[in-house]
């Protein structure tokens, strides 16, 4: 396989895994925040709007890869290695939490079987195929790790409010 081939289909690949990581977490993410987390915070993981902010979040990681696959640049590669980042430490933080906390967290099995192995290759192999300068993706990666946790809060805040109008 084409090493061109090769970066397509993994980009490809993170689509429908993204969405079946977003699946199993909207099937669970209601009851397991009312077991976990205060009243006040749990009340915004409702079923229906955690759906909502995680196909929100969905359709603009397709943009983001349509337009990566379709126009690639320095730009479209560095985007999409920072939200893909994002996706892959979800991964690795649905493996901590079960672990510290000692109860699946939803999204748990996908991150093991989907989200992490899929991770590992595709950032093995941008940093093989030298993506971004081997000096930038690490940093990328953590700044894509880091900035997952006030958009995924964004995204439930805006279905929060969508379906209160």
């Amino acid at each position: 396989m084409k090493e061109l081939d090769l970066s397509k289909l993994l980009v490809w690949l993170s689509v429908p895994v993204f969405a079946m990581h977003n699946l199993e977490e909207a099937m669970g993410m209601e009851m397991w925040a009312e077991q976990v987390l205060s009243s006040d915070v749990a009340s915004l993981y409702k079923t229906l709007p955690f759906s909502l902010a995680v196909t929100i979040l969905w359709i603009a990681y397709l943009s983001i890869v349509l337009w990566h696959t379709r126009r690639p640049s320095r730009v479209s590669t560095l985007i999409f290695l920072l939200v893909f980042s994002a996706l892959f430490s979800n991964g690795i933080f649905h493996v901590l939490a079960n672990a510290l906390g000692g109860q699946s967290i939803p999204g748990f099995y996908s991150a093991v079987f989907l989200v992490i192995p899929l991770g590992c290759f595709l950032l093995f192999h941008a940093y093989s195929a030298q993506w971004l300068r081997r000096s930038l993706l690490g940093p990328v990666v953590l700044t894509g790790a880091i900035l997952q946790i006030p958009v995924a809060a964004l995204a439930i805040y805006v279905s929060n409010h969508m379906l209160r109008i």
